[in-house]
């Protein structure tokens, strides 16, 4: 009598998951891919350092600075700027593997969302350029008050800064990204295709790096670093559009919880307390 082989619990669950991924053959996460997700992360920093040192450029002559605060500069917004795309890449790698278990696309939906995405950063990174000369910060919640005012702003923005030129910029930024981004991402055969067990390895020693690089761990939040000068330019020069817009709406969030905390008083209660505390009494109605 032949001997009864049996399973464990991990094999089980392998041979399930290995059936529900490859049924198709189109799902292939190997050092392949995780080589092209480390060029494509390359790829992103570039372009991010090419639109800082654009910014730089830009304003660098009406500012006094030294050469080490721009090097630091350099250096504290390439790990902003390594954060960002870290935590968009990981969003939409999770997300595409969330649609290959219903729709059996995972390259395809991955592609498109890390252009969409990337583009979005790069279009705020570009904004910001000219955001900072009328504000001077990079973006943040004052930019969610242009729909109030779109006409207004939209003509202001139209006469005062070079729109189509910044436009057609943005259009050859995206279409060399969208170009080599191709290049990178190529759909492999069918013949690549590998264990699962081997494609789980990599697939968490993809999210584990990506991980690693967004610096999330950092103790102390960004804003923090992106202070370090005495020179306003500087340290916007250091910060990213996204994580300054994102940061000071957490902030606004924050300043409106806590004042809700303090109870609101009549008008009239406000302005005897004022009057009774000052000096010159005379002088409040």
């Amino acid at each position: 009598m032949a001997e009864e082989t049996r399973c464990s619990p991990w094999k089980y669950f392998e041979l399930i998951l290995s059936y529900w991924f490859f049924s198709h053959q189109n799902w292939f996460v190997n050092s392949s891919f995780y080589k092209s997700c480390l060029q494509f992360y390359g790829l992103c920093i570039s372009f991010l350092f090419l639109l800082r040192t654009v910014f730089f450029f830009f304003y660098c002559k009406y500012f006094s600075f030294s050469i080490t605060e721009a090097l630091w500069s350099f250096l504290i917004g390439a790990m902003v700027d390594s954060s960002i795309v870290c935590v968009c890449f990981v969003s939409c790698l999770l997300l595409s593997s969330v649609a290959f278990l219903f729709f059996r696309k995972f390259y395809p939906v991955l592609l498109n969302l890390s252009v969409i995405t990337m583009a979005s950063v790069f279009f705020i990174n570009l904004i910001d350029i000219f955001y900072f000369a009328q504000f001077g910060t990079r973006l943040n919640q004052f930019a969610t008050e242009v729909p109030s005012n779109f006409s207004t702003v939209i003509s202001m923005i139209y006469h005062e800064f070079p729109v189509i030129r910044a436009l057609l910029a943005f259009a050859v930024i995206v279409f060399v990204f969208v170009y080599i981004t191709k290049k990178i991402f190529k759909i492999p055969r069918a013949a690549e295709t590998v264990p699962f067990s081997f494609s789980l390895k990599w697939s968490f020693i993809t999210i584990i790096s990506f991980a690693a690089l967004s610096f999330l761990y950092y103790d102390g939040p960004f804003w923090k670093l992106t202070s370090f000068s005495g020179s306003g330019f500087i340290n916007q020069l250091s910060s990213n559009g996204v994580y300054s817009f994102v940061e000071s709406l957490k902030q606004q969030r924050l300043y409106k919880q806590t004042l809700s905390i303090f109870p609101e008083i009549p008008d009239a209660d406000a302005i005897d307390f004022v009057r009774k505390i000052s000096i010159h009494k005379n002088e409040i109605p």
